[in-house]
Parts: structure tokens; sequence; C-alpha cells
């Protein structure tokens, strides 16, 4: 992915259609620090799948949602355990922050997830459309 932390920075720096902006760059601080950007690779691919989902979910007949719903969890669960993995490494206070913001089980923290997830899809696009390796 990225070989140093400025191109991410500079990435959301550019991008102002972000939700959680400085939330992404702590978990790729996190993960860059800790040597796991595989973990925040790995995040935003899965990430990039749940929000996609999402949006087939809302468009589509009853038939299709049924097809795609044990993806959709799978992939909300694969998204979430990564996330984990790197706030685990994080001190309490950022684990509290995420935990509560993103992970818990309500309705805002799920409306949350989702929009991070939106984050993981632009940044996975920008890798691809850049060339750029996370």
């Amino acid at each position: 992915m990225f070989q140093t932390k400025n191109k991410i920075e500079k990435f959301l720096d550019k991008n102002k259609n972000l939700y959680f902006k400085d939330e992404v760059l702590e978990l790729y601080k996190i993960a860059f620090l800790n040597n796991k950007i595989n973990v925040f690779q790995t995040m935003v691919f899965y990430g990039k799948s749940v929000f996609q989902i999402s949006n087939l979910l809302k468009k589509h007949t009853n038939e299709t949602v049924e097809k795609i719903t044990d993806e959709f969890h799978l992939q909300i669960k694969n998204t979430k355990e990564n996330l984990l993995t790197l706030t685990e490494i994080a001190n309490e206070s950022t684990q509290s922050i995420f935990n509560k913001k993103f992970l818990e089980h309500t309705q805002d923290a799920f409306s949350s997830f989702l929009k991070l997830c939106s984050d993981f899809t632009q940044i996975k696009n920008w890798e691809i459309d850049k060339y750029e390796s996370l």
C-alpha cells in the first residue's frame, strides 16, 4: 500500500468528502507504527465491500436482498475484526473512542460504521485509480 504515511496524509488532506478523515488517519498511523499495514489494507478492502453491498440493499428487491444479506454480514464481520485488530494496539482512550463511535451495537454506531466504510471505499478507489499501493 503506502510506502510512507505522507501519501495517505496528502490524500486525506485533499479529499473533503470523507466523513471520518481524522479517524482514518489515526487507524493508518496505528497500522504504520505497528507494522500492520496489511490489516489496514484488508480493512479498507472489506469496508469497500460493505459500502457497496449496503448500496445494493437499498436499491433492490426482496429476492436480491435475501441473496446478499449473508455476504453483507460476512463483510461487516471482516471489516470490524480488522478494525478491532488495529484499535486493540492503540491506547485505551483511542480504543474507547473507536468502540463507541463504530463498534457498539447501536444505530448511531452502525450508521457511523457505514460512513467509515464509505471513506474506505474512497481510499480503495484512489488506490486503484492512481495505481498506488497502500
